[in-house]
Protein backbone atom coordinates (compact mmCIF):
# COMPACT_ATOMS: atom_id res chain seq x y z
CA UNK A 1 0.00 0.00 0.00
CA UNK A 2 3.40 2.58 0.69
CA UNK A 3 4.21 1.98 -3.04
CA UNK A 4 0.82 3.24 -4.06
CA UNK A 5 1.01 6.76 -2.76
CA UNK A 6 3.81 7.68 -4.62
CA UNK A 7 2.34 6.76 -7.73
CA UNK A 8 -0.39 8.72 -6.85
CA UNK A 9 1.39 11.67 -5.97
CA UNK A 10 3.23 11.49 -9.76
CA UNK A 11 -0.08 11.01 -11.38
CA UNK A 12 -2.09 14.42 -9.82
CA UNK A 13 1.73 16.06 -10.92
CA UNK A 14 1.23 14.40 -14.95
CA UNK A 15 -2.32 15.43 -14.16
CA UNK A 16 -1.84 19.59 -12.79
CA UNK A 17 0.48 20.03 -15.59
CA UNK A 18 -1.38 19.13 -18.33
CA UNK A 19 -4.31 21.22 -17.25
CA UNK A 20 -1.66 24.13 -17.24
CA UNK A 21 -0.72 23.36 -20.61
CA UNK A 22 -4.33 22.78 -21.95
CA UNK A 23 -5.00 26.39 -20.85
CA UNK A 24 -2.62 27.99 -21.80
CA UNK A 25 -3.17 30.13 -25.36
CA UNK A 26 -1.11 29.28 -28.40
CA UNK A 27 0.28 26.15 -29.74
CA UNK A 28 3.78 25.29 -28.42
CA UNK A 29 4.93 21.96 -30.41
CA UNK A 30 7.93 20.56 -28.84
CA UNK A 31 9.48 17.86 -31.05
CA UNK A 32 10.48 15.16 -28.93
CA UNK A 33 12.70 11.30 -29.48
CA UNK A 34 10.08 8.86 -30.14
CA UNK A 35 10.07 5.38 -29.85
CA UNK A 36 8.97 2.58 -32.56
CA UNK A 37 7.25 0.67 -29.51
CA UNK A 38 4.86 4.24 -28.81
CA UNK A 39 1.39 3.68 -30.47
CA UNK A 40 0.64 6.11 -32.76
CA UNK A 41 -2.21 7.65 -31.01
CA UNK A 42 0.02 8.72 -27.97
CA UNK A 43 2.56 10.43 -30.58
CA UNK A 44 -0.81 12.14 -31.93
CA UNK A 45 -1.29 12.98 -28.36
CA UNK A 46 2.27 14.63 -27.77
CA UNK A 47 2.10 16.66 -31.09
CA UNK A 48 -0.99 18.25 -30.12
CA UNK A 49 -0.28 19.10 -26.57
CA UNK A 50 0.94 22.68 -25.95
CA UNK A 51 3.61 23.18 -23.30
CA UNK A 52 3.90 25.67 -20.37
CA UNK A 53 6.34 26.92 -18.69
CA UNK A 54 5.94 27.49 -15.51
CA UNK A 55 7.33 30.58 -13.29
CA UNK A 56 7.85 31.10 -9.46
CA UNK A 57 5.42 32.88 -8.03
CA UNK A 58 5.54 34.77 -4.73
CA UNK A 59 2.69 33.72 -2.35
CA UNK A 60 1.90 36.34 0.32
CA UNK A 61 -0.90 35.15 3.11
CA UNK A 62 -4.00 36.93 2.05
CA UNK A 63 -4.59 38.96 5.68
CA UNK A 64 -0.57 40.26 4.84
CA UNK A 65 -1.29 41.29 1.34
CA UNK A 66 -5.07 43.24 2.82
CA UNK A 67 -2.82 44.51 5.17
CA UNK A 68 -0.29 46.17 3.00
CA UNK A 69 -2.90 47.56 0.27
CA UNK A 70 -4.48 49.73 3.12
CA UNK A 71 -3.75 52.93 3.83
CA UNK A 72 -2.33 53.73 7.17
CA UNK A 73 -3.09 57.48 8.69
CA UNK A 74 -0.15 58.44 11.23
CA UNK A 75 0.38 60.94 13.36
CA UNK A 76 3.05 62.45 15.74
CA UNK A 77 4.94 65.72 16.75
CA UNK A 78 8.13 67.75 15.86
CA UNK A 79 10.23 69.34 18.72
CA UNK A 80 13.03 71.21 19.18
CA UNK A 81 15.48 70.20 21.80
CA UNK A 82 14.09 72.58 24.17
CA UNK A 83 10.82 70.09 24.17
CA UNK A 84 8.61 73.53 22.69
CA UNK A 85 6.62 72.15 19.69
CA UNK A 86 7.87 73.33 16.00
CA UNK A 87 4.73 74.71 14.16
CA UNK A 88 5.10 74.78 10.55
CA UNK A 89 7.65 71.90 10.51
CA UNK A 90 7.28 69.54 7.49
CA UNK A 91 7.18 65.92 7.23
CA UNK A 92 7.44 64.31 4.14
CA UNK A 93 8.07 60.24 3.12
CA UNK A 94 11.32 60.46 2.21
CA UNK A 95 11.94 60.08 -1.68
CA UNK A 96 8.62 61.63 -2.56
CA UNK A 97 6.64 64.75 -2.37
CA UNK A 98 3.28 63.66 -2.89
CA UNK A 99 3.11 62.58 0.69
CA UNK A 100 4.09 65.63 2.92
CA UNK A 101 1.97 67.42 6.20
CA UNK A 102 2.91 70.30 8.07
CA UNK A 103 2.88 70.54 11.72
CA UNK A 104 -0.48 72.65 13.39
CA UNK A 105 0.50 75.19 16.27
CA UNK A 106 0.67 72.60 19.07
CA UNK A 107 3.67 70.70 16.48
CA UNK A 108 1.41 67.68 15.72
CA UNK A 109 1.31 66.04 12.07
CA UNK A 110 -0.75 63.64 10.28
CA UNK A 111 -0.17 62.10 7.33
CA UNK A 112 -1.81 59.65 5.62
CA UNK A 113 0.20 56.68 3.79
CA UNK A 114 -0.12 54.95 0.60
CA UNK A 115 0.26 51.27 2.56
CA UNK A 116 1.26 50.02 5.53
CA UNK A 117 5.06 48.86 3.98
CA UNK A 118 8.07 49.78 6.00
CA UNK A 119 8.59 53.34 4.94
CA UNK A 120 11.13 56.47 5.69
CA UNK A 121 9.83 59.77 7.00
CA UNK A 122 11.85 62.86 6.99
CA UNK A 123 11.09 65.92 9.15
CA UNK A 124 13.16 69.98 8.32
CA UNK A 125 12.03 73.11 9.70
CA UNK A 126 13.99 76.07 9.16
CA UNK A 127 16.91 76.67 11.38
CA UNK A 128 17.51 72.99 12.00
CA UNK A 129 19.10 69.99 11.30
CA UNK A 130 16.85 67.51 8.81
CA UNK A 131 15.76 63.93 10.56
CA UNK A 132 14.93 60.96 8.85
CA UNK A 133 13.48 57.77 10.60
CA UNK A 134 12.82 54.01 8.94
CA UNK A 135 9.37 52.79 10.24
CA UNK A 136 9.39 48.92 10.35
CA UNK A 137 5.84 48.61 10.61
CA UNK A 138 3.82 52.22 10.40
CA UNK A 139 0.37 50.89 11.43
CA UNK A 140 1.93 49.81 14.63
CA UNK A 141 3.17 53.23 15.23
CA UNK A 142 1.78 54.85 17.82
CA UNK A 143 3.05 58.47 17.47
CA UNK A 144 6.08 59.58 16.20
CA UNK A 145 8.21 61.85 17.33
CA UNK A 146 10.57 64.36 15.65
CA UNK A 147 13.29 66.05 18.24
CA UNK A 148 15.55 68.72 15.61
CA UNK A 149 18.55 70.03 16.85
CA UNK A 150 19.44 73.59 15.82
CA UNK A 151 21.97 74.02 13.19
CA UNK A 152 23.40 77.18 14.82
CA UNK A 153 23.13 76.62 18.43
CA UNK A 154 24.63 79.41 20.06
CA UNK A 155 27.52 79.27 22.64
CA UNK A 156 27.53 80.78 25.88
CA UNK A 157 29.93 82.63 27.58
Amino acid sequence: MNSFYPALRIMGLLVASMAVAAATPGPTIRKTATSTRAPKAAIKLMATRRVARLQPMRVVPLKQALRNQTPVTLTGAVTGQNGIPLAGATVWVSGTTKQVAVTNAAGSFSITLPSAEPIGLSCGYGGYKQQAMFLQSPEQQRGVIFTLQATNQRQRR
